[in-house]
């Protein structure tokens, strides 16, 4: 009996290390993404023979920004890592001037890891269902507002809890 009950103290730990492990490894991914951004539906011409940095950059030109790098991952989909993250939010403030530029319908977004990703996917989801419910929605990094009631990520308990305050109401000061 003795000898279970270790097991499971050794077993428990081992589980809360493992997460530590994966808190960190989430940690420098989340890291070594934080200057780049995914651009879908940007096109590049097969024969035109400029490298795909030149493309992203022609694509930017009105911002003025710096690209450190970018590489092409699919069809149309890049990863463009920006010299800074000031240039990273200026282009994300921008993008719906960027959208449409050269007549090329395309999508900016930060670069998400994939638990990020799933994250937003089902902040994405229950957004969609209150709009079809009738209610007003706003979608932002790891929350959501719904009629004016700001919505949070709970990393903890893994869901999203409703934050007990309206949008437009000051906090005190203290």
């Amino acid at each position: 009996m003795e000898y279970i009950k270790e097991l499971k103290e050794k077993n428990e730990q081992l589980e809360e290390g493992f997460k530590m492990a994966n808190k960190r490894i989430e940690q420098l991914e989340k890291d070594r993404r934080r200057n780049n951004i995914v651009l879908k539906g940007l096109t590049q011409d097969p024969n035109d023979g400029k490298p795909v940095k030149e493309s992203v950059e022609h694509y930017h030109g009105p911002l003025q920004v710096k690209l450190r790098g970018a590489v092409k991952i699919g069809d149309q989909i890049f990863v463009a890592e920006m010299e800074n993250l000031t240039d990273k939010l200026s282009v994300l403030k921008n993008k719906g001037k960027l959208k449409n530029l050269q007549g090329q319908k395309a999508y900016i977004e930060s670069d998400l890891t994939r638990k990020e990703r799933e994250i937003q996917a089902k902040i994405r989801k229950m957004a969609k269902e209150e709009k079809d419910k009738g209610n007003t929605t706003k979608i932002g990094y790891m929350k959501l507002e719904i009629n004016g009631k700001e919505w949070k990520w709970d990393h903890n308990n893994e869901k999203i809890i409703q934050i007990h305050r309206n949008i437009g109401e000051r906090t005190p000061k203290k």
